[in-house]
């Protein structure tokens, strides 16, 4: 049998060495290009929790690329469960996680009288805040009935009182020219409320309160101190020797006779005149109606004269001695002259003796200043004076003075509309016509007075 092999063999062989000629047949020929390797590939899949996160194609021998760190609450990421930088199979990746150890937290809560006042999430180990000091009346807060700066479980936390003796409450009432204007009931040790201002009464300001409420310990009944305040201009009566004049001659214009021109009288005239003309005395005091007083117009002095020189009155001096008189009274335009016997009823006589004096208004002392009140309240009324003059502001600047120079009180201002009347003074005039509310309060020794003015203000 095998020599039947080897004799089948060789036959095979001769065949195929002369079918190919001379050259003999080389399984690959060398001079053809290889066939083409195909590339191996293997699936990667990506997991946590067994659910699929990433799927990638990875050539065998090459490594995958691993997606972001998956996070999973409670947990901390520590890897995957297989190498993946040399992949020669389908891969599977597990992520893998170690559980992070849980922080406990606690209930506190702060109650007042079983009320919840506050309630916390406190780590274990941490301290829970307490609310402010709660507050009941007729009772004084103590503290808290258990500590919570160290919190190991639910808290329950209650707040303590501590009862009061009970209040004393006393009755205070503030009393204007007897009628009571305010009434309250006070807590012992302390401060009644001021009222306002009372109004003034019958020329009569508020001067401050006869009693201090500022810490009360009984019941009380505190009249206002109104003091008089004379807002009319002060007329001094100057006590002039002119009122010692004797004067004995009176005669009417219309009975001037020539003899009493003689410059050898020994007296003063009076004269009742519709005018005097130009002629030479040696003194006259010239004087007019004016508004019912007589008010002196001109004096003239020894050997002066004027022409056309017009007035109702005139007193006329002839003799040196009486001159004198007249002269050192100090008698000046402005004054004013009241005679024992009006003019209008004199007749010629040579026998009567009238006399006269003079009374005189002077600007420095035209107000009783006689108390503190009464420089705080002048004052703040010379101001009103002044806004009633100027009537409706159209002016870019007011006179809010600080200091009155008559009263020396000091004055502050507040404005309703500060964009239009500031505190200063300054003026913005408005397109229409607006009303602005001015606070001014005067201080001058104990007193503090308040007063408002309503002004207006317009282009």
């Amino acid at each position: 049998m095998k020599k039947l092999l080897s004799v089948l063999i060789l036959l095979v062989a001769f065949v195929l060495i002369g079918c190919g000629g001379d050259k003999p047949v080389d399984p690959v020929d060398p001079g053809e290009p290889d066939p083409i390797q195909q590339e191996t590939k293997y699936t990667v899949k990506f997991l946590v929790d067994g659910k699929v996160i990433a799927t990638q194609e990875v050539e065998e021998g090459k490594a995958a690329t691993a997606p972001a760190n998956p996070t999973k609450e409670g947990y901390e990421f520590t890897g995957w469960d297989k190498e993946f930088s040399n992949v020669k199979a389908n891969l599977e990746v597990n992520a893998q996680f170690k559980e992070i150890p849980q922080t406990k937290k606690f209930k506190v809560e702060f109650l007042v009288d079983g009320k919840v006042v506050s309630t916390q999430e406190v780590e274990e180990g941490k301290g829970a805040t307490a609310p402010a000091d709660p507050v009941k009346d007729g009772y004084e807060f103590t503290g808290w009935d258990k500590e919570f700066n160290n919190v190991t479980g639910d808290l329950k936390v209650n707040a303590k009182f501590k009862e009061l003796p009970a209040a004393k409450y006393y009755t205070v009432e503030f009393i204007v020219n007897g009628e009571v204007i305010n009434s309250q009931q006070v807590k012992e040790g302390e401060s009644a409320v001021l009222p306002e201002q009372p109004e003034p009464i019958n020329g009569k300001y508020f001067a401050g309160w006869r009693k201090d409420t500022s810490n009360v310990t009984s019941d009380m009944k505190v009249n206002a101190i109104m003091t008089e305040v004379n807002l009319d201009s002060k007329v001094v009566n100057i006590p002039l020797p002119i009122g010692k004049c004797e004067l004995n001659i009176f005669v009417k214009s219309s009975e001037l006779n020539v003899k009493y021109l003689d410059t050898n009288l020994q007296n003063t005239m009076v004269g009742f005149s519709d005018g005097y003309y130009g002629l030479t005395w040696w003194y006259r005091v010239l004087i007019n109606n004016v508004g019912g007083e007589l008010v002196v117009i001109e004096t003239v002095e020894r050997g002066k004269s004027a022409e056309n020189t017009k007035c109702d009155y005139y007193i006329y001096a002839y003799n040196d001695n009486i001159c004198k008189k007249i002269t050192d009274t100090g008698v000046q335009a402005g004054d004013i002259i009241t005679f024992s016997t009006h003019p209008s009823t004199f007749f010629e006589t040579k026998e009567v003796n009238e006399s006269f004096t003079v009374k005189r208004y002077q600007e420095v002392t035209q107000y009783e200043l006689n108390s503190d009140v009464s420089h705080t309240v002048i004052a703040l009324y010379r101001m009103q004076q002044y806004f009633d003059k100027l009537g409706t502001i159209k002016s870019e600047t007011i006179d809010l003075i600080t200091v009155d120079e008559v009263t020396d009180a000091k004055i502050t201002w507040k404005s309703s509309n500060p964009s239009i009347i500031a505190p200063d003074g300054t003026v913005t005039l408005p397109d229409s016509e607006t009303e602005v509310t001015l606070t001014a309060t005067a201080t001058f020794g104990t007193s503090t007075y308040v007063w408002t003015y309503t002004v207006k203000v317009s282009k």
